[in-house]
């Protein structure tokens, strides 16, 4: 092998090498971003187990601000169990409503 063709060969290799390290970094930056978005949507849902019904500071409620921002992340059944959640909240809600009003007569 010639100092010439040791030459191509290494400068080939090195920019390969270059190219797998932009690839691995893009790959890297994308997963993050969406590792962040997962932990919102977490962060969210959790807010959302917290406090189901009623509007929030966007004048949307919990499950409506939820799935407007993250419906690509949660799953359809999930968002199924969300709303009878929510469901259930305001009809828990309301039967402990009913139950006050007659311990105050």
């Amino acid at each position: 092998m010639t100092p010439e063709d040791r030459w191509q060969i290494e400068g080939r290799l090195r920019d390969e090498l270059r190219e797998a390290k932009k690839n691995l970094a893009a790959l890297r930056v994308d997963i993050e971003a969406h590792a962040e978005k997962l932990e919102q949507a977490s962060g969210n849902l959790r807010h959302f187990l917290s406090q189901p019904t009623g509007a929030g500071p966007t004048g949307m409620s919990s499950l409506q601000y939820t799935l407007h921002f993250f419906e690509m992340l949660i799953p359809a059944h999930i968002q199924q169990r969300l709303k009878e959640f929510e469901a259930a909240s305001e009809r828990l809600s309301e039967l402990e409503k009913r139950v006050r009003a007659f311990d105050g007569l």
